[in-house]
Order: C-alpha cells, then sequence, then structure tokens
C-alpha cells in the first residue's frame, strides 16, 4: 500500500470518527428534547389536575379563602348566575384561563359568599378581584375598566387589566412553546435525513 492509500485511509477514518460523534450529539440533542416535551406535558397535567386553565365554579366561601392564601395568583369573580353581564365574565375568564396556567380562577355565587360580599363592599355585579400572594392588586366593577360599552367588551381587554395588574404571568403561552419543541425535533430529524442522503450519494461514487 502507497503512502498517499495509507493517508487517505487515515483521513477516511478520522471523517468516520467525526460522523459518529455527530451522530451522539443527535442523538443526545434530540433525546433531551423529548425528555423536555415529556416535562412539560406533564407539568402542564399537574396544573390541570390542580385547577389551573379553567374557572373554577365554587360554592364555599371558605375555601376561596383558603386557596386565596395559598396560592401566588388568584382570580376570584362574584357572580350571581341569572345575571347575563355575569355569564358574560365568567365566558372571559374561561377564555383567559386556559392560556395562563400559573393563575387560579375562581367563580363563586354571592349569595354563598355573604361574608365576603359583606367584608369587600360588593355591591355591583360582576365583581372581579384579584390577589397577588395573598395581596389585593386589582378590582373590576362591572365593565367599566374594558371600554365605554356597558354590554361586553372583548377579551383582551380584560387579558390588559389583568397583565397590567401582574396577575398573569408574562410567559411565552404554551402552543409557542409547544411549537419550539416540536421545530427543534424537526431540525433534528432533517439534520440526520441530510447525513443519511450524503452518505447514500458518497457511496454511489465509490469505484
Amino acid at each position: 500500500m502507497s503512502t498517499s492509500d495509507e493517508s487517505i485511509n487515515e483521513l477516511l477514518e478520522e471523517l468516520e470518527q467525526e460522523d459518529e460523534r455527530n451522530d451522539d450529539f443527535i442523538d443526545r440533542y434530540r433525546a433531551q428534547r423529548m425528555q423536555e416535551m415529556h416535562d412539560y406535558f406533564g407539568s402542564i397535567q399537574r396544573k390541570k389536575e390542580e385547577g389551573f386553565g379553567k374557572v373554577n365554579y365554587m360554592d364555599n366561601e371558605s375555601q376561596v379563602m383558603k386557596i386565596t392564601t395559598s396560592t401566588a395568583r388568584v382570580v376570584i369573580h362574584f357572580e350571581l348566575e341569572t345575571f347575563k353581564k355575569c355569564q358574560y365574565m365568567d365566558e372571559k375568564l374561561e377564555e383567559i384561563a386556559k392560556n395562563y396556567l400559573s393563575t387560579k380562577f375562581i367563580s363563586i355565587s354571592v349569595e354563598n359568599a355573604p361574608f365576603l360580599v359583606e367584608k369587600l363592599g360588593i355591591k355591583v355585579l360582576p365583581f372581579v378581584i384579584c390577589y397577588l400572594n395573598g395581596n389585593e392588586c386589582e378590582r373590576i366593577i362591572g365593565f367599566n375598566k374594558m371600554g365605554n360599552d356597558p354590554n361586553g367588551f372583548r377579551t383582551s381587554k380584560l387579558e390588559g387589566v389583568l397583565m397590567r395588574a401582574g396577575i398573569l404571568e408574562r410567559r411565552p403561552q404554551d402552543a409557542d412553546r409547544i411549537s419550539n419543541l416540536r421545530i427543534a425535533n424537526k431540525n433534528t430529524d432533517l439534520v440526520s435525513k441530510l447525513r443519511e442522503k450524503n452518505d447514500s450519494d458518497t457511496s454511489d461514487l465509490d469505484i
């Protein structure tokens, strides 16, 4: 075997070793991303089991007070089931709740919360009050903070009020994070396919 042949063989061996290292990196990267997705979906499921991601309709004001002191972010809607504006507020809160899994949303009838109605001085419905780490940070009486229309408002208006109060955690929406994880996983698949194609093209040139 000539010196040039030996050099070529050494170079090929080095390239094969480099490919193996790259393949190991891609495998580790894919495994890491898959674990992140598994952990993330697991955390979402746990949050939902704890009552996050929806409006919790309750009938015990003592339980409401307990949640307020044990949960970092709480939004409470004091409502009357037969009042259409209260029904409308619940619908808007439901839309917002599903996008913010760090905030607990509660709805309770004023008929089931006489102590809190008296303590908070509730006279106008719907009445929404927010607690951050056990301290009141916002109260919304009627629709007054969401515009001039007494009959309704855009969900984004209410979301903005809650966001400015600090009761909604500023973070990427779940859909965006899931999308980013999926894109990262697809990128590793693409690299693998390109590498396989390159190996195939190289073998076709063998004489």
